[in-house]
C-alpha cells in the first residue's frame, strides 16, 4: 500500500468546541477559571507498519526486528504511539526516531506500555504511552524482539492536537493557597480544550480513595508552557479515539512548573475512576508527571504540587500518607508509584528516588 493510501484510508479527523466544566461545583470548590471559547480540531492518522522477514538484520543494540515502518515524510503531528492486536503476551521493545526541522534524531525507546487493559481485561488494541515530540513531519519506527516471536497488526499513531491560541493563556499560578490540605490551583478540562466529542460516559466514582498512583507521561522533557495543553489534548485523543477508552486515564496531570491539570472528568468534584493502573484503578487517585523522568529530573515545583495535590484527595479520608494498605492483592504506601503495582518503569528513577520525600511532605501538609 502506498504511503498516500494508508494516510487516506486511516486518517481520521475529529471536529468539536472545546468548552468549561458545566454544572454544581462541589461545595468549597470555585468555578473553572476560564472556558475555550475556540473549537480544538485534532487530526490521528493510523499507518501499518510492514512485517520484516530477515532472520539476520539486526539493529544497532542487536535486537531483531520484527517489523518496522521506514523513514518517511508525513503529515504535522506532536503526539506519537504504537498500537498493536490485543494479546497476554509482553509488550514488545519499539523504537522511534522523528524529523523535526527537517533533520532526523537517534532512535530512541517507545514510552513504557504496554498501556490499553483496564480492570484487569484485554481490550481490542494494545500499545505504547503516547509521548510528545513536538512539531514533527517525518517518522521510523521499529518493534524488536517480540516475546512472542510476532506483533499482530502494529500501527503507527500519529496525532495532531491542533494549537489553540489559548494554550498559552493557562495560569501560571500554580498553588492557590498555603492553607493545606485546601485544593491547590489547577486548570479544569475546560482551561486546557477537552474535546466533548471525544470518549463516552465512564463508570461511577470511587466512593472512597485509598492511595494516589504517581506516573509520567514519558517522551520528551523540553516542551514549553505553551505546549502542555496540546500535550494533553494528544493523550486525551488518544485513550479516547485509538484505545477506546471513556475519557484520558489519569486523574490529573502536572506539567514541570507544577501547573495541576484536570485529567479524567469528575476528578475535582468527586473521585473519578480512573484507567491509569489496572486492577489498582479502584480506589486510587492517579496522578501523572509530565515528561520522562528515568532520564530527567522531577522538578521541586511539581513535586511540591503532587503533594498539595495528593494531601488535598486524601486528607478528607483520613489517610497517613506514609503509612502502607493491600489493595487487589499487593500491599503498597498510600502514594505509590505506577511500577509498584504493575510491571512498568514508570514514573522513571528520577521520581522513584524522591518518593519517600513525597510522601513525608504530604503528610507535613495533611499535618
Amino acid at each position: 500500500m502506498s504511503d498516500s493510501a494508508a494516510l487516506s484510508r486511516r486518517s481520521l479527523l475529529r471536529l468539536g468546541g472545546a468548552v468549561g466544566l458545566t454544572g454544581t461545583v462541589g461545595a468549597g470548590l470555585v468555578a473553572p477559571f476560564q472556558a475555550v471559547a475556540e473549537p480544538s480540531r485534532t487530526r490521528i492518522d493510523y499507518l501499518d507498519l510492514d512485517p520484516v522477514t530477515s532472520t539476520t538484520r539486526t539493529s544497532r543494540e542487536g535486537a531483531r526486528p520484527v517489523a518496522e515502518f521506514a523513514a518517511r515524510t508525513t503529515s504535522a503531528f506532536s503526539t506519537l504511539a504504537v498500537t498493536w492486536a490485543a494479546t497476554d503476551a509482553p509488550a514488545p521493545d519499539v523504537r522511534y526516531r522523528v524529523r523535526r526541522d527537517g533533520r532526523w534524531s537517534g532512535w530512541a525507546p517507545l514510552g513504557d506500555g504496554p498501556v490499553g487493559r483496564t480492570e484487569g481485561t484485554v481490550g481490542p488494541r494494545d500499545g505504547t504511552d503516547p509521548i510528545f515530540v513536538g512539531d514533527c513531519d517525518g517518522v521510523a519506527v521499529r518493534v524488536l524482539d517480540a516475546p512472542d516471536g510476532d506483533v499482530a497488526d502494529p500501527q503507527v499513531v500519529l496525532i495532531d492536537p491542533e494549537r489553540l491560541a489559548s494554550d498559552r493563556e493557562v495560569p501560571g499560578d500554580r498553588l492557590g493557597t498555603t492553607a493545606a490540605p485546601a485544593r491547590p490551583e489547577l486548570t479544569w478540562r475546560g482551561g486546557w480544550g477537552a474535546d466533548p466529542n471525544l470518549g463516552s460516559t465512564c463508570r461511577g466514582p470511587n466512593p472512597t480513595l485509598h492511595a494516589a498512583i504517581i506516573h509520567h507521561t514519558a517522551g520528551t522533557n523540553s516542551y514549553t508552557q505553551a505546549d502542555s495543553a496540546q500535550i494533553i489534548r494528544g493523550i486525551h485523543a488518544y485513550h479516547t479515539n485509538t484505545l477506546g477508552w471513556c475519557d484520558i486515564g489519569y486523574n490529573f496531570l502536572i506539567d514541570k512548573w507544577g501547573r495541576i491539570f484536570e485529567g479524567r472528568d469528575g476528578s475535582v468534584e468527586s473521585n473519578a475512576h480512573g484507567a491509569h493502573a489496572g486492577s489498582w484503578n479502584t480506589d486510587t487517585v492517579g496522578i501523572s508527571f509530565m515528561g520522562n523522568y528515568e532520564t530527567a529530573a522531577a522538578t521541586s515545583a511539581m513535586l511540591e504540587s503532587a503533594a498539595r495535590l495528593a494531601a488535598w484527595k486524601l486528607a478528607p479520608y483520613g489517610r497517613d500518607p506514609e503509612s502502607r494498605v493491600t489493595l487487589a492483592g499487593k500491599t503498597i504506601y498510600r502514594i505509590a508509584g505506577h511500577g509498584d503495582v504493575m510491571a512498568t518503569a514508570c514514573p522513571g528513577r528520577n521520581v522513584i528516588a524522591k518518593m519517600a520525600s513525597l510522601r513525608s511532605r504530604t503528610a507535613a501538609l495533611i499535618g
